[in-house]
């Protein structure tokens, strides 16, 4: 009897392990969900972020904010830009810029361009339930460099050689307020720079 109580206790304890094991692989994404969680609190629901995504074999760099405001997506504002060129003078310059903004009336007008429409709340469900889970040749990854919170997430399939990113990658996280702030910071310096010419 007691053998098989010594041997109960060892596969309870075998069964544990394996969970904490689990729960430790893990462990990073849940620190940054709380971390989100916490931020979220302390800005009432309304911040901004910045997805980013350099398109993969183009020399092409795509920037969306993407604006928040009580947990609902009221602005998309998205920027592309090709490789700089460098003219006969020696200055540089884009091959091409596009940039385009929408507001709560027509969120989704640009369908097939720049990040969804999607709050952060949504991204880290994605995250769990999409892009996380294992997979079989595949390279999985998750960066909280953003405060503790998401900025790199998703994975890559081995032998995929051309846009091969299921994910999202996320530059910057902040209070509504904080973006605010930049924006009539921006208009000063543009109001200031008038005056001078």
């Amino acid at each position: 009897m007691k053998k098989f109580i010594i041997i109960i206790a060892a596969i309870l304890l075998g069964f544990s392990s394996c969970k904490d094991t689990d729960l430790m692989s893990k462990s990073p994404f849940y620190d940054s969900y709380d971390a989100w969680v916490f931020f979220k609190k302390g800005c009432g629901n309304s911040y901004f972020y910045v997805a980013a995504m350099p398109l993969e074999g183009e020399e092409i760099f795509e920037k969306t904010l993407i604006v928040v405001d009580k947990g609902r997506v009221i602005e998309r504002a998205f920027y592309r830009r090709g490789k700089d060129s460098i003219d006969a003078e020696g200055k540089r310059y884009p091959t091409f810029e596009e940039e385009w903004r929408e507001d709560a009336s027509n969120l989704g007008k640009y369908l097939n361009e720049g990040a969804e429409v999607r709050t952060l709340d949504e991204i880290y469900e994605i995250a769990e339930k999409e892009w996380l889970p294992q997979r079989i040749k595949t390279e999985f990854f998750f960066v909280a460099g953003n405060q503790g919170m998401i900025s790199l997430c998703g994975y890559v399939e081995r032998n995929c050689t051309q846009n091969c990113h299921r994910g999202v990658r996320i530059e910057q996280i902040g209070k509504l307020d904080e973006l605010n702030k930049e924006d009539k910071d921006d208009k000063k310096k543009d109001e200031e720079k008038e005056d001078k010419e």
